[in-house]
């Protein structure tokens, strides 16, 4: 069966098909959301440097409002493009309008430089209006639930969580392409310059482009999976388990909360906690994010082909993930017993630009702090977090979308991508305001404590993690059946609801 808009649903046309998984539409949704994340991450090994270049007196609290209005744009403006999305009843255009922001975004964030205005607001204003760009993210992950097929659901999820967590890590990643530019850069007709500072947005623009050509040549909206009688009516099932679902956006919060403050402070640390220079913090970052990609890939290759989940259940992954993000803080905790980090005085050293190592006029907390062997930091970071936040990524998605079960999940997608979406909002300003005035101990001493919580929550509720049960109570199995007669439904349709098949209800009842 096909079923296509009349001329009074524009601006779109829907296909229900019944045997095919909408894998075009899926790869091509999820390269916009590997490219989303990608511009999330892309600044953060040289945003700092660069906010520096033109005002030397910057903070990291600044710095960190940079770097969380992406996610104000993002929250903002997601249940917006829901709302919109239901209204207009597509995606499409609302992809267009997403690629736009990103575009203009990334655009004035590479001519920030020659702006004749704030260049701190505006370099503001253009990752806000990229963040805005972003929001449509919850709208794809909605579209893959419903452009595939029970049987590949999980498959899909793994394929655009795992292009999103390697898209976050090679952000930064990206950065270590342009380093050679060095600063000021290349001068082009004495027009502006092209640094290894903006020279990621340009590319960023050019990405763009690409998704543009991709959404317009191979992106068809395509369902397969949905729930809804021949007259177009939503039928009724029992309510998900809402504890289940609070417990996942809890646990979104406090993982994008630790992997957004690491990155966050990835330059801070390696420059002021470690001593490194400003051209040798964004090599190591960038080769550590390098490395964190490759691993994230292979968990995610793991998830599609070997099916992991079919040997460590997906809410015991999340457990374990969770504790070895504990021993990672656990390892590289500032104990004392290395050397003290190098000092230096900023009114001393700040007009021959050889500033290196921790400014003790800027940080009180300098001369005490003995950090871990850099080595130790990086291998640790690189691997641990790396596999940790892919595998969390893919199980977190995959059990979210089970528990709330064989209905539309735009709205509980949404509200996820929103949990996220404030993590990212107050974590960098909120952390950068803790690093400064207190230091890397106590900011280690926050994200255990965040990390243990969620712990606590998933074996407290652990036997509710569960996938959605269509028929666990009389009373919605003889409403649901009353519904079904109701809807002109086949007796075989109706039993084989029944009979324990409901990931297929809606193709069932398409066919009928």
């Amino acid at each position: 069966m096909a079923k296509k808009l009349d001329n009074k649903e524009k601006n779109g046309t829907f296909h229900y098909m019944e045997n095919a998984t909408a894998w075009t539409s899926i790869h091509v949704v999820c390269l916009l959301a590997f490219s989303s994340a990608v511009q999330f991450t892309l600044y953060f090994s040289s945003t700092n440097q660069f906010l520096k270049t033109f005002d030397p007196n910057t903070t990291e609290f600044f710095y960190g409002l940079v770097i969380s209005s992406y996610s104000v744009g993002n929250v903002v403006f997601s249940p917006i493009m829901g709302y919109l999305s239901n209204k207009l009843r597509q995606i499409k255009l609302l992809l267009y309008v997403g690629l736009i922001c990103q575009f203009v975004g990334n655009l004035i964030y590479f001519y920030v430089e020659i702006l004749p205005f704030d260049k701190k607001i505006f370099l503001l204003i253009g990752r806000f209006i990229t963040g805005i760009g972003a929001s449509n993210v919850s709208l794809m992950k909605a579209y893959i639930s419903g452009a595939s097929l029970p049987q590949d659901r999980s498959k899909c999820i793994a394929y655009i969580t795992g292009t999103m967590a390697v898209g976050a890590f090679c952000g930064p990643a990206l950065q270590l392409i342009f380093v050679h530019l060095g600063h000021p850069g290349i001068n082009i007709l004495n027009l502006f310059r092209i640094h290894m500072f903006n020279a990621p947005a340009l590319a960023a623009c050019l990405f763009v482009i690409i998704n543009f050509f991709f959404v317009f040549f191979f992106f068809e909206e395509v369902y397969v999976d949905i729930l809804e009688t021949p007259n177009n009516n939503y039928l009724s099932l029992p309510p998900y388990n809402f504890k289940s679902i609070l417990i996942c956006y809890l646990t979104r919060f406090c993982q994008t909360f630790i992997s957004t403050n690491l990155e966050t402070l990835a330059a801070v640390i390696s420059m002021s906690v470690f001593s490194f220079t400003a051209l040798e913090s964004v090599n190591v970052i960038s080769l550590a994010n390098t490395g964190r990609a490759i691993i994230a890939l292979l968990i995610s290759l793991l998830y599609v082909f070997v099916k992991i989940e079919n040997y460590v259940s997906l809410r015991n992954t999340i457990i374990i993930c969770t504790f070895w993000m504990i021993l990672f803080h656990i390892i590289t905790y500032p104990y004392g017993l290395y050397k003290n980090v190098l000092v230096y005085n900023s009114t001393i050293t700040y007009f021959n630009n050889t500033s290196v190592g921790c400014n003790i006029l800027k940080h009180s907390w300098c001369e005490s702090l003995t950090p871990c062997n850099p080595y130790l930091y990086y291998i640790t970071h690189t691997i641990i977090i790396g596999s940790t936040y892919s595998a969390v990524n893919i199980c977190l998605n995959t059990l979210f979308s089970k528990i709330i079960g064989p209905r539309r999940q735009a709205f509980e997608q949404g509200t996820l991508n929103m949990s996220k979406g404030i993590s990212q909002m107050i974590s960098p300003p909120f952390i950068g305001y803790i690093f400064d005035y207190a230091g890397l101990k106590v900011v280690w001493i926050i994200h255990i404590s965040f990390l243990s919580g969620a712990i606590i929550l998933w074996i407290i509720y652990y036997k509710k993690m569960v996938p959605f049960k269509l028929f666990n109570d009389k009373n919605y199995n003889d409403i649901f059946s009353i519904e079904l007669s109701n809807s002109n439904i086949s007796q075989d349709t109706e039993k084989s609801i029944h009979s324990g098949n409901s990931l297929s209800t809606s193709q069932n009842i398409l066919k009928n």
